[in-house]
């Protein structure tokens, strides 16, 4: 006699960790069917898929990058506070490094930058590369203050995210830098049937899941980060917390959304006496 194979339960749906997440997704959906006529409308105009749903994938994207890298930070047991000040410090960089010219320290002919959107004072590798690099450095720093500095997570990165805003604004001269070039904007601005972002977004979303099982940075997100890496893994847990605040502002300098023109250093009100 064969064994029946043990069968899906409704006990055993609703004790999964998506189902709540997917309840609520599934009663907002409804309540647009409803309420708002033509929310599920999707047109096709000039090669490209257009209407709310598209608008809402878009316009998440970059929040979905973030909260990608901001999970693998969660999942060793940690936190993050410095992702937007390094996405400040990253935009300046590449900003600058596309227009030279508000520094007042590079001859550059002005004219370029906004009569031909081709023109970029670097090359387009080196302005993706180059804020990668600092990004990397960046979440190298916070992981070595707390796997090595033995300093909790929000302080350690509370460091940075004082300190990255001041950090960008000397980078841009506090000056505010409008970038036209093409190919740039095009990671934030372009289509490929659909927003080119969602494409970013979607194989960075399908990343983690690369991971071989037994590797601690794999054991910590299966976990959510209730448990912490056990001291027989492959890797250490100094070394998964390093590499997962890496991951956290790479992720967070990939946003789509920090590639949407124009690109300005962030302006801070001046400290009142």
């Amino acid at each position: 006699m064969r064994p029946s194979k043990p069968s899906i339960g409704w006990k055993k749906i609703t004790e999964s960790r998506l189902f709540f997440p997917i309840a609520a997704l599934t009663l907002i959906l409804l309540f647009d069917l409803i309420f708002i006529p033509g929310f599920f409308n999707i047109t096709l105009q000039q090669g490209h898929l257009y209407g709310s749903l598209v608008d809402i994938l878009r316009n998440s994207t970059p929040v979905i990058a973030i909260a990608i890298g901001m999970t693998l930070v969660i999942a060793t047991g940690g936190v993050d506070l410095s992702v937007g000040a390094i996405m400040a410090i990253v935009s300046s960089i590449a900003a600058i490094l596309m227009n030279p010219y508000f520094l007042g320290k590079v001859v550059v002919d002005i004219s370029k930058f906004s009569n031909d959107p081709t023109y970029s004072y670097s090359p387009f590798w080196v302005v993706i590369l180059v804020p990668m690099l600092v990004a990397t450095i960046c979440g190298l720093w916070n992981g070595m203050l707390v796997a090595y500095g033995r300093i909790q997570p929000m302080v350690a990165t509370l460091i940075l995210m004082i300190a990255g805003r001041g950090i960008a604004q000397l980078i841009t001269n506090s000056q505010k830098i409008q970038i036209f070039y093409q190919p740039f904007t095009y990671i934030g601005n372009g289509w490929i049937l659909l927003p080119f972002s969602v494409f970013i977004v979607a194989a960075s979303t399908a990343w983690p899941g690369w991971l071989p099982a037994e590797r601690p940075l794999a054991c910590s997100l299966n976990r959510s980060g209730l448990t912490r890496v056990p001291a027989s893994s492959a890797v250490s847990t100094r070394r998964t917390s390093n590499y997962s605040r890496i991951c956290s502002v790479d992720f967070a300098r990939g946003s789509p959304g920090s590639s949407a023109p124009p690109i300005s250093a962030p302006r801070m009100p001046p400290a009142s006496a």
